[in-house]
């Protein structure tokens, strides 16, 4: 009898081994691995660092684009500009050379200005004293109303030759740019008409341009 009991227990403790054995099983197939938890991740950030990359052809499309907008540097470069002739004294002091400029726009005002300035070219020499300025140009029936300040006559060096080289560079100027439509120029200064420049020549009246002292060199 006492074997029977015997034999009976160690039974029930083999099949409850069995038992925990199998539910160990069970539970390690469930568990989810850590190699599994490290892969997922890793790959769920690939795949966000791949989505973050910038796609390279839109910002080549981008490059285009920007390439083919104007800049102001190219606006200003192709800016139409207008060929001129101004006429300074030579340095012989003999005839007024005509000396090519350009404008951006050809008006009186522009063209006065550049006498005022100066030539570029170092044979010629100017004819307007320093420090003289250009107050206002009216044009009227073909008549250009042209008015200096007092240092036209106030600093200018004299002789009959300089007095007639400023009067022609300024008539000359003006009269023989035909695109302006100017006959003749009344000379004025501060507003008021004068009789001579420097002593040898009446300019109370508008004055037509002379041809025969203005060469083109």
């Amino acid at each position: 009898m006492k074997k029977i009991i015997t034999y009976l227990l160690v039974a029930t403790m083999v099949f409850v081994m069995i038992g925990c054995a199998s539910n160990n099983d069970k539970n390690d197939k469930n568990a989810p691995s850590s190699q599994n938890d490290v892969t997922e991740d890793q790959t769920n950030k690939d795949d966000k660092i791949i989505d973050e990359t910038p796609d390279k052809g839109d910002n080549e499309n981008k490059l285009d684009k920007d390439e083919d907008k104007p800049s102001n540097n190219q606006d200003v470069t192709d800016e139409k500009k207008v060929e001129a002739i101004l006429y300074f004294s030579d340095e012989n002091a003999e005839y007024l050379n005509g000396e090519e400029r350009e404008l951006g726009k050809l008006t009186a005002e522009a063209l006065l200005n550049g006498l005022i300035e100066g030539p570029k070219n170092d044979a010629n020499r100017r004819t307007i004293p320093d420090g003289t300025k250009l107050i206002d140009v009216k044009i009227e029936d073909g008549v250009a109303y042209v008015n200096f300040s007092k240092e036209l006559t106030e600093k200018h060096w004299g002789g009959s030759t300089g007095e007639t080289h400023t009067i022609f560079s300024i008539v000359n100027t003006l009269a023989l740019n035909p695109e302006l439509n100017i006959d003749s120029v009344q000379i004025l200064v501060e507003g008021e008409t004068i009789e001579t420049l420097a002593g040898h020549m009446d300019i109370s009246e508008p004055i037509e341009p002379n041809l025969e002292i203005s060469k083109l060199k």
